[in-house]
């Protein structure tokens, strides 16, 4: 069967599997090492300190569900600079013709994190917005009866490049409010608090 041993860092340590102690830099602070270029372990393994891994971690059977961590965050990429970072993030499933179903990673180009699906990227979160090569569907029914309490809510203006189908009213709730149609000369129709009525725009008229 497989050798235990311990043995001080000098060399690569003998044996399939080895236990010795290793020396850092400063030549004072040693810890154990356990070295086993193949080792199974059919039991629990339980780590209290900290657990270094410089090789890489294969997962062949999974049993197991969930995976459950009591640390608040986890890190991708640790030790790279920023450029590094692009491509960095989280593959959910396996892979379709190489590409996985559906992934989160970091654009550095674009500073950007990508959310992409079969292939494609969906939305873009940056400090710039939010981007989305889809439909945005907000299914809540809450109705609108101030600027703050509807559906869908923006602080700004709101730019529609497209038509605009408004299936119940429209209102306009700010004194001095304009209604404007067309560019070149456009029409206009100008709310006057004062008089309670709707000025049109000089020389323009509405025809019935």
């Amino acid at each position: 069967g497989n050798m235990v041993e311990f043995a001080e860092d000098t060399s690569t340590p003998s044996g399939s599997v080895a236990l010795y102690a290793k020396t850092a830099g400063d030549g004072d602070n040693q810890h154990l090492v356990l070295y086993a270029p193949t080792a199974s372990f059919t039991g629990d393994v339980h780590v209290t300190g900290t657990l270094h891994v410089e090789g890489t971690i294969n997962s062949t059977n999974r049993n197991e569900t969930n995976l459950i961590i009591e640390d608040k965050t986890i890190q991708v990429a640790s030790g790279s600079n920023a450029a590094n970072t692009d491509g960095a993030g989280i593959n959910f499933g396996g892979t379709n013709d190489g590409t996985p179903p559906a992934t989160i990673l970091y654009d550095h180009g674009n500073t950007a994190l990508d959310l992409n699906v079969g292939g494609s990227t969906c939305a873009s979160v940056s400090s710039a917005g939010v981007t989305t090569s889809g439909r945005v569907i907000v299914d809540d029914t809450t109705e609108a009866t101030t600027t703050t309490d509807g559906s869908l809510q923006t602080d700004g203006g709101l730019s529609v490049a497209q038509s605009a189908v408004i299936g119940h009213d429209l209102d306009l709730l700010s004194n001095g409010a304009i209604f404007k149609v067309g560019s070149d000369q456009p029409f206009t129709m100008t709310h006057a608090n004062s008089s309670n009525t709707l000025t049109v725009t000089s020389g323009h008229k509405l025809a019935f």
